[in-house]
């Protein structure tokens, strides 16, 4: 025969029964942390393969004046130094100075050390830096949003599949 309980210790047998155990604390953290892993890597595969399609593309705009047709560019990682010092439109046969954009410009001089006259190495590497921008934002809208997975991920995806346009 079993000894009749108290209601203090129903209260407590029913407490103890409802609060999750170390061990599945841990294993639903883990959980959450892999769902938050993956749900990040799904953002930012999405957003490389959105992008992909431009590969292959060639120059564009202002490529032409700062990439293929600039001489300080294209004397590629030994002109950094000098880039680092100078205005975005050194090196072409242009008059404006006013722009300083050295940390692009000296990707575009290692990128043409890399492999010259081939913009499908920029194309990419803007992708890959895209996805991982993506990615970033995910992290950081999950710390804006603590309780929740499905806002983070769907602001993130919202970006980076949407289009960045200028008029």
């Amino acid at each position: 025969m079993s000894k009749k309980l108290t209601r203090k210790e129903k209260i407590a047998q029913q407490q103890q029964s409802a609060q999750p155990s170390k061990r599945q604390q841990a294993a639903e953290l883990q959980q959450q942390q892999r769902s938050r892993n993956w749900a990040g890597l799904i953002v930012a595969i999405v957003a490389f393969l959105v992008y992909a399609n431009t590969f292959q593309h060639g120059w564009a705009l202002d490529d032409w004046g700062v990439i293929p047709d600039n001489k300080l560019t294209k004397r590629g990682i030994s002109a950094i130094p000098e880039i680092m010092s100078t205005t975005y439109r050194t090196g072409m046969d242009v008059s404006d100075h006013t722009l300083y954009r050295p940390l692009s410009k000296a990707t575009f001089a290692i990128e043409w050390s890399i492999s010259p006259d081939n913009p499908s190495l920029g194309h990419i590497d803007n992708v890959i830096l895209y996805a991982l921008t993506c990615f970033l934002l995910f992290r950081v809208l999950l710390l804006c949003f603590p309780r929740s997975l499905f806002i983070p991920f769907a602001i993130a995806l919202l970006y980076a599949v949407h289009p960045c346009t200028r008029r």
